[in-house]
């Protein structure tokens, strides 16, 4: 029972990225940036990770290489993609949803409406 829960933490991280990945990804795609690219390869990288943590379900080893290169993979995106981000433009193709611009005449009815709720 404890072998299976020594890997609770890195299963619902690796979802949690997973999941952001995925959002990432459909955002770029709908945004058309040409960046796409980096959030399919993290899913990919995480899809192989999972598939090494199911598979140690019934393999009682404790040697997650697919793991922890994924995470190292993870990490090291981050990493490379914190200077590109200090730039406007970079920003805006790397994180669409988070560089929309709101009308001011709409801002109003938007914050009205998420009161009631």
């Amino acid at each position: 029972m404890m072998y299976f829960n020594r890997y609770l933490l890195v299963r619902y991280v690796s979802a949690l990225f997973f999941f952001t990945n995925v959002y990432w990804f459909i955002s770029l795609l709908l945004s058309d940036s040409p960046l796409y690219f980096i959030p399919l390869v993290l899913i990919i990288a995480l899809i192989v990770s999972v598939a090494e943590q199911v598979k140690m379900y019934s393999d009682h080893s404790n040697h997650a290489i697919y793991t922890r290169a994924c995470f190292t993979i993870l990490l090291g995106t981050n990493i490379l993609l914190i200077l590109p981000t200090c730039f406007s433009s970079s920003f805006a193709q790397l994180y669409p949803f988070s560089s929309i611009r709101i009308n001011p005449r709409y801002s109003f009815w938007l914050f009205w409406l998420s009161e009631y709720y």
